[in-house]
């Protein structure tokens, strides 16, 4: 299945037995990532929590900071959530053009849910260099912010840049053939 991505698929049939296996491919991957942060996430709360109660020398930015963890991973979990009802809502027997614009849009590298997570990104950045602070703010301390900082874009970058790679590897060609097709029926 996974050469037949790369061909140019404008045959309807053949179409969507690609999307059914992408879109049932995606579904199982959503389902793994939202109950990894679900759990993860109330893990993580719990352990917050426990810290926030018991620990003495609790400072307000290890506060701040299991805040912002636990509102990130329950966002990503949302987000996934969302994401797996929408791949298990995908109803294939629509009108032939409604259904290929659906995938089209399902299949766009840039979609509007990608701020949620760029937001969810921020949240886990700002945490944990909340957990770098120190009172009062040394050179040590900054000079921690920062290498940390360069680190984490460093890392988000290369997570992007993998993404747009297997986008364009897998759904990329689906899309173009999606696209494809519907300039052919819309102008047959």
């Amino acid at each position: 299945m996974n050469n037949e991505l790369n061909k140019q698929q404008t045959n309807l049939p053949d179409l969507i037995s690609l999307l059914r296996y992408e879109d049932e491919r995606n579904k199982k991957s959503t389902n793994r990532f939202k109950i990894f942060y679900f759990v993860f996430g109330a893990v993580y709360a719990f352990v917050f929590i426990l810290h926030f109660l018991f620990d003495e020398d609790n400072a307000w930015t290890d506060s701040l900071s299991g805040i912002f963890y636990v509102l990130a991973w329950i966002t990503f979990a949302l987000l996934f959530r969302k994401a797996n009802k929408e791949y298990s809502q995908i109803d294939y027997s629509l009108p032939t053009i409604l259904m290929l614009r659906k995938a089209a849009q399902r299949y766009k590298l840039f979609q509007p849910k990608l701020r949620i997570a760029i937001g969810a990104v921020i949240l886990i950045n700002i945490a944990s260099s909340l957990n770098k602070v120190v009172i009062p703010m040394t050179q040590s301390a900054i000079s921690d912010i920062i290498q940390f900082q360069i680190i984490f874009a460093i890392a988000i970058s290369v997570g992007f840049i993998i993404g747009v790679l297997v986008w364009r590897k897998r759904q990329k060609p689906i899309r173009d053939n999606i696209l494809a097709l519907i300039d052919e029926l819309e102008n047959y």
